[in-house]
């Protein structure tokens, strides 16, 4: 019975073994942080916030579940503030390598491509003379929402570009919208980190 159980252990270390080494050799895998800065138009002036994230992500040479690239994105969702109790959310969700891609020009379709690409596009942090700010469309923003009450993450509405100035008025307007490659830390906010719920990301 030990010899099985031990003969048992070998065979499951020895595929955890071949399964790591697999996922290092066959991986094409990618680290880097971004900020995003946007520019909410209101009848009080301009209104200018930015966030950091940092996307990790790795490409495959098989497809897990029919996709390439895998990603995970951390950071939080970047707060336009309309007054001291209420505020414009762009949502954390929806913010990985496939949004990134899609709101840059020039990057490639291609998933390979595409991945390789940001890849590169991001080492010019270490390259100050290589280093832009890329200016994006504000209709290529990931999901928004507006908090009527942010001390309650239940007075969420739906928002986009295009319904912005159906909700808030014809004076309010997203004026413009860019990502920078960056080494500053993700920004992280017990207190934004605390009124953003599950339940917001979901709905919205």
């Amino acid at each position: 019975m030990k010899r099985l159980a031990k003969k048992v252990a070998v065979i499951g270390s020895t595929i955890v073994l071949i399964g790591y080494l697999s996922n290092v050799l066959l991986t094409d895998r990618y680290n880097w942080n971004y900020r995003l800065t946007v520019t909410l138009q209101t009848p009080d002036g301009p209104v200018t916030r930015s966030t950091v994230k940092n996307v990790r992500a790795f490409f495959r040479d098989y497809t897990v579940m029919g996709n390439e690239v895998s990603d995970d994105v951390y950071g939080e969702a970047l707060v336009l503030p309309l007054s001291d109790t209420s505020a414009v959310f762009v949502l954390h969700r929806g913010s990985g390598v496939y949004w990134v891609a899609q709101a840059l020009d020039g990057v490639p379709s291609g998933n390979k491509e595409m991945l390789r690409k940001l890849g590169q596009m991001s080492w010019s942090v270490w390259f100050p003379w290589l280093q832009q700010d890329f200016d994006i469309s504000p209709d290529k923003l990931p999901r928004m929402a507006l908090l009527r009450d942010t001390s309650d993450p239940t007075s969420f509405e739906r928002l986009s570009f295009e319904t912005i100035q159906e909700i808030l008025g014809n004076d309010y307007s997203v004026s413009s919208a860019e990502i920078s490659f960056t080494t500053d830390p993700v920004s992280l906010s017990r207190a934004i980190r605390g009124n953003l719920s599950g339940d917001i990301s979901k709905s919205c």
